[in-house]
């Protein structure tokens, strides 16, 4: 089950044609992805071409990570796609994304939180700034005892200043303690500097 940050709909032709045609969470996921994929490309290109930087970092873990029940969860990140700007230190803040004077302003910040399979309770996952800022959140999202649970978000964070810094947490209420998926394809969280 994949739960994406809105729902959609799109008008549809006329002559008899049902008024709305609901399209699924999933297809917007990847058209998203791409559309940003793309914009990101562009953008990059541009700003090597004068001469500038590009901030941007992207983290995973290696492994699963346990969630306890009941208990928000900050998700600790030992592993980087790639780190352009010095946002992670993987030692002693593993849970941190924080920005320097050098990556300071309008963040855009992406996360996906995959939970195991496992049914009973809720699931959750916001994102903090100086951990205690909520500055984006999902919903409630009910377990599921034959699917994964895939939370993913995406939104800006505007006029960040330096030493600022952003968590991912997760919560759940299955009863128990869940796996939070890691790998590359797992739990991710991502952030770049945009203009400003």
């Amino acid at each position: 089950m994949v739960i994406g940050a809105w729902e959609h709909k799109y008008p549809a032709a006329k002559d008899g044609h049902p008024e709305y045609i609901d399209w699924p969470n999933e297809n917007w996921d990847l058209i998203l992805a791409s559309f940003f994929h793309h914009v990101f490309t562009a953008l990059d290109a541009i700003q090597e071409a004068l001469g500038y930087i590009t901030a941007f970092v992207g983290l995973y873990r290696s492994a699963v990570q346990s969630i306890p029940n009941n208990t928000w969860t900050s998700v600790s990140f030992d592993q980087e796609f790639q780190d352009i700007g010095d946002y992670h230190e993987g030692v002693t803040n593993p849970t941190r994304i924080t920005v320097s004077a050098a990556t300071a302003g309008h963040q855009l910040v992406t996360f996906r939180a995959l939970f195991a399979v496992a049914g009973g309770g809720d699931r959750q996952a916001r994102v903090l700034k100086n951990g205690v800022d909520v500055v984006g959140f999902s919903l409630l999202i009910p377990g599921d005892p034959a699917n994964p649970i895939d939370i993913q978000h995406l939104f800006p964070v505007f006029s960040i200043a330096p030493d600022d810094y952003f968590e991912l947490q997760v919560w759940q209420n299955s009863g128990g303690a869940i796996d939070l998926t890691g790998g590359t394809t797992g739990s991710t969280f991502f952030v770049k500097r945009l203009a400003g």
